[in-house]
């Protein structure tokens, strides 16, 4: 990369500046700025691409949390099929407000929690 183009691209990635999510994506718009003027964009095109990348990144990690980043499905791939939980039995729930009335547990995932391994299975709990 030239000096020349790394100035220009200097000069348009400062003009971000007062955007509110400049301190946030200026390193990711800066790379991937450098990377496309590397192979043969012009510094305008590759500066406004690299923003809209580094901002496109900075959005889904915060929806969607930094361990989602780059976890995309592959092609192939099936999605897990989505399990409904089962709720508890009437018999059982009439047990659970009982013994939270008690105080002898805080809530009904704590009553599920509290139950036998073979009734959890039996219910789908």
């Amino acid at each position: 990369m030239t000096q020349t183009k790394e100035h220009e691209m200097n000069k348009l990635v400062v003009g971000y500046a007062k955007d509110e999510i400049y301190n946030d994506i200026q390193g990711d718009m800066v790379s991937i700025s450098k990377q496309k003027i590397a192979s043969g964009w012009p510094p305008k095109a590759a500066v406004e691409f690299g923003r809209q990348e580094a901002e496109r990144k900075f959005l889904r990690t915060k929806l969607y949390g930094p361990e989602h980043e780059g976890l995309e499905m592959s092609s192939g791939g099936r999605p897990r099929p989505i399990v409904k939980k089962k709720g508890l039995p009437d018999m059982y729930k009439k047990a659970c407000a009982r013994d939270m009335a008690d105080g002898i547990v805080k809530d009904e995932a704590d009553y599920i929690k509290n139950l036998s391994p073979q009734v959890r299975k039996e219910f789908g709990l």
